[in-house]
């Protein structure tokens, strides 16, 4: 609070010094009433600038009180007044600047802010050594509201500025300095994605040299804080940093039904992607205590009944599944227009298709989500739920045109909210699953880019198995496409961190094996063939239903008799016993790619009869190789002199055209 000057010696009037006593007063009291006496004295001494400046305090502390426009107004009115009188009255000046900042914050008419800051320019020079502290610091809130309109980082670092130059003027910054610094800081951090921001801000409010006593509000930013960072490098000790600021903030402060939202939000979804009951229970309390605080917002409903829907997915319940379902509909018939419901909605159909693994469920989800965007297309959740869900489908039934879908939403979701680790995640496997079907290199340059682009960045999670697999997958697919060892040792080198940190994740000793099998491909190296054995062998234990496991496995097997193994060698034909079992355990297992396969097996083993049959066998299967590749095939050169084989490759030759 800057101090009132003192008035100059006036002509001695009873009914002046009795207005003026009146009003100084009242003033002093912090009485609103003390304009109107002011503005009595001014009549019997017009333009004195002193008066007015504090006609103008007296209506200036009136709007902050009752928040009411006109009087911020008259307060401008006044100090402009004395600006006309005694020109570069610095006092007026700074107030002014504050009186439109005020005006703003009741109309938001963009006009006040431009004012404002015309005036803490204009004041800038002019300020003495004393209020520079104050003035900067009133200057720094006037540039955050600026920012807030313009979504311009300029001119958030332009209230940094200010905020530094405050606190090198302020002796003893008060503790709502630093709570202003700190949220300035993470609103910098947010629109320009700089984590070191984040960091700022909350080692400037747990600075204990900086006396920060209000420890509810600033529990609460320092949560926000670390709830960014969590969103945006998946680090699970900021998400435990900003747990204990939540529960630190409980202890010391009634959290208000938003922070309670918040921290439901938080727990729930790392309790999703990590499948942990504890903190989908956690969030699902948290969202009843808000409920009972305000029972009515539509938002915090939605993630109640989500999480209620996934907790019966992972503790296979499906009551709490079917309870969420019957609330979404109960809620959606009373709040139809809430984008929110219906993406609950979705998400409980797509539990419950999970539950049945029935994709007819999955399709209603995505009619859901779909309404949602309907309602609003800037909801990120309902991109990345619509796209999470056309991935899913598109998988189970080899939906080429779904996994299309699913990666143009994942690219409109990231879009939204460019910052999150786990959207661009989820983007880099969209596109390392396309490449597996499409072979367009286009998605794997993507797909590599983006992982690397994640992992170099400070801070970011260095334990998360599902995008270290996929990255592993997708440098193995790379290494394929352009026949180089390198990168195939450095996918082995991922899956080898994926074990260390999830010894069982799904598909890992599969996907291991048929990178060690490429890498016996390239090299020849019987090592490398051994490897992947072992790798198939423990995937055989764990997973003895893969059709696709016993079939590369058999191919693999085939390779190394051929590589590493003179023709007629007993040692060959074993191999090749081996290689049959295994691919015509992937035949029994439903694979039609094992008919021929097994043809190639018995070329090479000169068993001719048995290759012709299974070629006639994988033809009327319908997945015989184009003629070219058939004939382009080196294991089936054996068969080219064949009679049979001619009349074979004539026959389809004529069908096909």
């Amino acid at each position: 609070m800057m101090n009132i000057p003192n008035l100059p010696k006036v002509i001695s009037q009873p009914l002046f010094h009795k207005y003026l006593q009146l009003a100084e007063d009242k003033l002093a009291n912090g009485d609103t009433s003390s304009a109107f006496f002011y503005e009595k004295a001014l009549q019997l001494q017009p333009n004195q600038p002193s008066l007015l400046y504090r006609e103008g305090l007296a209506y200036y502390f009136g709007g902050l009180k009752s928040k009411k426009k006109f009087l911020f107004l008259r307060a401008i009115r006044s100090f402009k007044k004395v600006d006309s009188i005694t020109p570069f009255h610095f006092p007026s000046i700074w107030l002014c600047g504050n009186a439109y900042r005020q005006l703003y914050l009741i109309s938001k008419s963009k006009k006040y802010l431009e004012l404002a800051k015309k005036r803490f320019e204009e004041g800038s020079p002019l300020a003495n050594e004393s209020a520079l502290g104050d003035f900067y610091w009133d200057y720094a809130l006037v540039h955050i509201e600026i920012g807030k309109n313009s979504k311009e980082a300029y001119d958030l670092r332009n209230a940094i500025y200010c905020f530094q130059e405050a606190q090198n003027h302020l002796e003893l910054p008060p503790q709502e300095f630093f709570l202003d610094f700190a949220t300035c800081y993470i609103k910098l951090a947010t629109l320009v994605n700089d984590n070191n921001l984040y960091i700022r801000a909350i080692e400037l409010l747990e600075n204990k040299k900086n006396g920060i006593m209000n420890e509810g509000h600033k529990l609460l930013i320092i949560a926000n804080a670390y709830a960014q960072l969590y969103i945006n490098t998946s680090n699970e000790t900021f998400l435990q940093q900003a747990c204990n600021a939540y529960q630190q903030a409980e202890k010391s402060t009634k959290l208000c039904a938003k922070n309670l939202s918040e921290y439901s939000r938080l727990l729930g979804d790392s309790g999703k992607i990590h499948k942990d009951q504890k903190k989908i229970k956690k969030a699902i309390d948290l969202a009843q205590k808000a409920l009972s605080i305000t029972s009515s917002d539509p938002q915090i409903i939605a993630q109640w009944i989500e999480f209620t829907a996934v907790l019966g997915q992972n503790a296979h319940r499906l009551d709490l599944i079917l309870q969420a379902e019957k609330n979404s509909q109960t809620y959606i018939s009373r709040y139809p227009h809430e984008s929110e419901l219906w993406n609950a909605y979705g998400m409980t159909l797509f539990c419950k298709g999970q539950y049945f693994s029935d994709s007819l469920y999955k399709t209603e989800a995505i009619d859901c989500f779909q309404k949602g965007l309907s309602l609003d297309r800037t909801n990120t959740q309902s991109w990345s739920l619509l796209a999470q869900t056309y991935m899913d489908v598109g998988q189970s039934e080899g939906n080429i045109s779904y996994l299309l879908l699913a990666n143009k939403f994942f690219a409109k979701a990231n879009k939204l909210q460019p910052s999150c680790y786990r959207l661009q995640i989820d983007l880099a496997i969209s596109c390392t699953i396309l490449f597996s079907e499409t072979n367009n290199d286009r998605y794997l340059s993507e797909a590599l880019y983006i992982f690397e682009s994640q992992f170099s960045k400070k801070w970011t999670t260095k334990l998360d198995t599902q995008a270290l697999f996929h990255y592993a997958k997708a440098l193995d697919y790379f290494g394929e496409s352009q026949d180089n060892e390198q990168f195939h040792n450095l996918s082995i080198e991922y899956y080898r961190k994926v074990s260390l940190i999830h010894p069982d994740y799904p598909s890992l000793s599969y996907n291991r094996a048929l990178c060690w099998s490429h890498l016996a491909t390239i090299t020849g190296e019987s090592d490398y063939f051994y490897q992947a054995i072992a790798s198939f062998q423990q995937e055989e234990i764990l997973n003895p239903e893969n059709d696709l496991a016993a079939l590369e496995w058999g191919l693999l097997l085939i390779n190394l008799a051929e590589c590493t193994l003179e023709d007629e060698s007993s040692s060959k034909d074993l191999l090749f016993a081996e290689a049959e079992k295994k691919l015509k355990k992937a035949g029994l297992l439903g694979n039609q790619h094992a008919s021929y396969h097994l043809a190639c097996l018995y070329a090479l083993s000169k068993k001719y009869k048995l290759a012709m049959k299974f070629l006639i066998k994988s033809y009327k299967e319908g997945i015989l190789p184009e003629i070219d590749d058939l004939m382009q095939d080196i294991w089936l050169e054996n068969l080219h002199s064949l009679e049979q084989f001619k009349n074979f490759i004539s026959r389809i030759s004529s069908n096909r055209e």
